[in-house]
């Protein structure tokens, strides 16, 4: 898997940083083994602003999604995988502080830079696709019909283009094992 390993989002080991770790933790728990997209935004201090739920493969921000500036925004992946390009896209339109994504074996997380994403939509864009296209290929020619190992294979693929495609952007992407 790609990037290094990593725990909650914000900055040193404050109260407000204890008490978002805390709160992605259980709230990421309670969607992490649902067969539809749960999405949900938290603040700084692991406020809920909103949550929404979807359908197997996709979630909508709907009216609310103006509030996801600087959130924190986590959603689960009921068929595994890392992000989508059209995760990766709408964090950068939106300009949410960190995007994650979590799935029965792994969560996801991209954190925006200090300094901001520093790309544009459309670089964004392609650049997602470019790596989500090249992780399906490579998928369809390596799967072997195990829906265990194929899974598994998926989440590899996903977070492996994915890390290439941060990285190329100079983002940071990590991804951890769930308990």
């Amino acid at each position: 898997m790609g990037g290094r390993a990593g725990g909650g989002a914000g900055g040193g080991m404050g109260s407000s940083s204890r008490a978002l770790s805390r709160s992605l933790a259980a709230h990421e728990s309670a969607i992490r083994g649902n067969d539809f997209e749960t999405l949900i935004a938290l603040n700084d201090k692991g406020e809920l602003i909103f949550s929404k739920k979807g359908n197997r493969n996709s979630v909508e921000y709907g009216s609310d999604a103006y509030k996801t500036k600087d959130a924190i925004v986590t959603h689960n992946h009921p068929d595994g995988g890392s992000f989508s390009w059209q995760d990766m896209h709408g964090m950068v339109v939106l300009n949410q502080k960190e995007m994650r994504a979590t799935t029965k074996d792994f969560t996801y997380s991209m954190k925006r830079p200090k300094d901001g994403w520093g790309w544009g939509q459309k670089t964004v864009k392609q650049t997602f696709q470019v790596a989500n296209n090249a992780a399906r290929r490579k998928y369809n020619k390596m799967k072997t019909g195990n829906a265990k190992s194929d899974t598994a294979l998926w989440e590899k693929l996903t977070s492996d283009y994915n890390a290439k495609a941060a990285k190329s952007l100079g983002w940071e992407y990590s991804v951890k094992k769930n308990k």
